[in-house]
């Protein structure tokens, strides 16, 4: 036997026949929800033709009949069906009237507070000028909301929509002095439809300043006091939104009371040490955190360090328990966290450990990751993260596979050089994967002689300097002589780029074994002149007139080719070199006193 089709009474007839079908239908989907997918999208024509109704808002019967409606759309906003943008302007125009009306009653079951509660549910469908059109008229009724009830629920919806936007909402201070005004009188369940308006309008700055210097309640309790005793309550220990907006309060207004932003932090650790969380409540936590980075965590902030290492370790929680399901955007903040972070860490004088974790998440969506945009703000973090002592275990990931790749974007080639020239100082495992493929060793030369983006050619330098280091003391250094002839690192020295001038001395002073090794293996193919003469022609302009920087490289580049091949030199040549290095030692410029030690070498 067919069952029959309650969604049909709403299709026409008397006001009396559609009130009762939308009541049904209403009830139905509450209990039985898994339902809404198979009916979503007659409901959803049905619920367009009532909405647009303009009659209905005349009787009481018509606004029960909207009420119903606006509901039913409203729990069917979490199916799979995509509501019709003309839903959403049905929707504001609702909002338009009842916020203009005198004739709308404002008990629980009444049209205004089913609109507000089903405001909650379709923030996100709205476009930014719907959402801000509703915000504006629903924060001019704050003043004179008429019920206490209803002012929770105005309050609730205005969070929800604020959300939504990239600016922070505003609230007046009038409004917030009547918010907590209302807050002793309050029961907790309309306190916490309150708590998230509260939460949302302190990422406003001048908001945050009204709630700061009117923290005083009528009960003569401390606004943040009275949101940690909230945040207490055991009824809400199973609530992590109402928790979360707590903790965020409490963390906005960490410059006028540090103690309460750590009861925020607290907060957050605890919740996250549950593991019970799902990808939204992390969508919420990970942007709070980067605003307490950037706006409570100052260079002099006392015990900077421990800080912002705690944030780390609550970024780390969070990318064990959740890197999968989370969204980019939740991503692109934690990278940008990571990024911001890590420098504070690196300059405590403590020594403190930084997760594994962070690096694994960044090398994993750098290497593998398909948004072009996230692979960027995770390779800034792996760069940054680079820099630190937790370096070493880069070994774990071939991001040499990366230079091998066609990269047409340039801030990412460039990137991915200067992690690889920070990595493989540590790790004889990146150098080896450089040494042992010819085709990534020479895409490296052919980036830092051709590449028309002179950050790239001095990055990929860095990386060969680097590479040269490590191979000065291995055989492995017959390679770079291969890919990169020597006649075409002196060339460099002529450059009008000091980087690159003073990177290029790097590389001939790491070479200095390859010298000696070269020549008593009879590899002398690089082309004319010889070697060592073209190294010494090369440096002695710079010996003779470069900046300081530059000449100290140019002399230590001597001195380990005088050291490691003193029978090989040319004497006549040489002797200018022994020239300026006397000069350079009879100098009295006090700016120089490192060159002359470089000249002692």
């Amino acid at each position: 036997m067919q069952r029959p089709d309650i969604t049909s009474g709403l299709a026409g007839g008397n006001l009396e026949t559609i009130a009762k079908a939308s009541k049904r239908v209403r009830n139905h989907i509450i209990g039985n929800p898994y339902q809404k997918e198979t009916l979503a999208s007659a409901l959803q024509q049905h619920a367009l033709t009532i909405l647009k109704n303009d009659e209905l808002r005349t009787s009481s019967l018509g606004q029960v009949i909207l009420a119903d409606v606006v509901m039913i759309v409203a729990s069917i906003a979490d199916t799979s069906l995509k509501l019709q943008p003309a839903v959403f302007e049905a929707i504001t125009e609702l909002i338009e009237w009842i916020q203009s009306s005198m004739d709308c009653d404002t008990t629980e079951d009444d049209l205004r507070p089913n609109l507000l509660r089903a405001t909650c549910s379709l923030a996100p469908g709205f476009n930014e000028k719907q959402t801000k059109t509703i915000i504006a008229l629903f924060l001019n009724e704050l003043n004179t909301v008429p019920d206490i009830s209803l002012l929770g629920h105005t309050c609730a919806a205005i969070a929800s929509l604020g959300r939504t936007l990239k600016e922070p909402i505003s609230v007046t201070t009038e409004s917030i002095s009547s918010i907590f005004g209302s807050l002793n009188k309050a029961s907790l369940r309309i306190q916490a439809n309150i708590i998230p308006l509260l939460a949302v309008a302190s990422r406003n700055h001048v908001t945050q300043k009204s709630i700061i210097d009117n923290a005083q309640l009528p009960s003569g309790e401390h606004f943040l006091d009275w949101v940690v005793s909230f945040s207490n309550f055991k009824g809400f220990q199973q609530r992590p939104f109402i928790l979360i907006d707590a903790a965020e309060i409490l963390i906005s207004c960490s410059q006028s009371s540090p103690q309460h932003a750590n009861t925020g932090i607290t907060i957050l650790t605890r919740l996250l040490d549950k593991k019970t969380l799902n990808k939204s409540h992390y969508e919420r936590i990970v942007p709070i955190l980067l605003r307490y980075l950037e706006e409570s965590v100052p260079e002099n902030f006392p015990g900077r360090s421990v800080a912002i290492l705690g944030l780390i370790e609550l970024i780390a929680t969070v990318l064990i328990n959740a890197t999968k399901s989370l969204t980019i955007s939740t991503k692109q903040d934690i990278f940008i966290l990571i990024t911001k972070a890590i420098p504070g860490v690196a300059k405590s004088k403590k020594k403190l450990r930084i997760p594994k974790v962070l690096i694994s998440a960044s090398c994993e969506e750098l290497l593998h990751g398909t948004d072009l945009s996230l692979r960027l703000v995770a390779g800034h973090a792996a760069l940054t993260l680079s820099r630190s002592n937790e370096r070493v275990h880069f070994a774990s990931y071939p991001l040499t596979e990366l230079i091998q790749k066609e990269e047409a974007n340039e801030e990412l080639c460039l990137v991915v050089l200067k992690t690889l020239a920070n990595v493989i100082i540590d790790s004889d495992k990146l150098t080896l994967d450089i040494l042992k493929s010819k085709e990534t060793l020479t895409e490296i030369v052919k980036q830092s002689l051709t590449h028309s983006n002179i950050k790239i050619r001095v990055a990929a330098l860095h990386v060969i300097k680097n590479v040269a280091h490590f191979g000065s003391t291995t055989s492995d250094n017959k390679e770079i002589v291969t890919c990169f002839p020597i006649e075409d690192i002196v060339k460099l020295l002529g450059s009008t780029d000091e980087e690159i001038v003073f990177v290029t001395l790097g590389i001939l002073r790491n070479l200095h074994h390859r010298v000696k090794l070269v020549i008593s293996d009879e590899i002398v193919d690089w082309g004319q002149p010889e070697p060592i003469q073209c190294v010494v022609n090369g440096i002695l302009p710079i010996l003779a007139n470069a900046k300081p920087q530059l000449r100290r490289q140019a002399f230590f580049v001597a001195a380990n080719i005088a050291t490691y091949a003193p029978g090989l030199t040319d004497k006549t040549l040489f002797s200018k070199v022994l020239q300026l290095t006397l000069k350079e030692l009879e100098s009295s410029n006090d700016d120089t006193d490192k060159v002359k030690v470089a000249a002692a070498w």
